[in-house]
């Protein structure tokens, strides 16, 4: 499959609290910007917490994949196995659309 998103790693790059006001609070790189996360002084923890979030993405798709792709090798007699299997799968479709 063709990867359609930036590739990773991505970083975040968190301006200052000078720099806030109406402004992004931090915003995600990779070679170039992908994402600017916006709020206030208010929610400066909650923006920093979705940052840190958006910029593991590409890393938690790649550990969704690995992990679906291992699964069959651990825990085979496991009931709970393709309910995980499933939910792995989902976040996998969400990301890729």
């Amino acid at each position: 499959m063709t990867v359609h998103h930036t590739p990773g790693p991505w970083y975040i790059h968190t301006p200052g609290p000078w720099y806030i006001h109406r402004q992004a609070l931090a915003d995600i790189y990779a070679d170039s910007l992908i994402a600017s996360v916006y709020g206030s002084l208010d929610s400066l923890e909650q923006g920093e917490a979705n940052a840190r979030l958006i910029a593991a993405a590409p890393e938690l798709l790649e550990a969704c994949k690995a992990a679906i792709a291992h699964l069959d090798t651990i825990f085979v007699y496991y009931d709970a196995n393709d309910a995980i299997a499933a939910q792995l799968q989902s976040a996998i479709t969400k990301a890729e659309g």
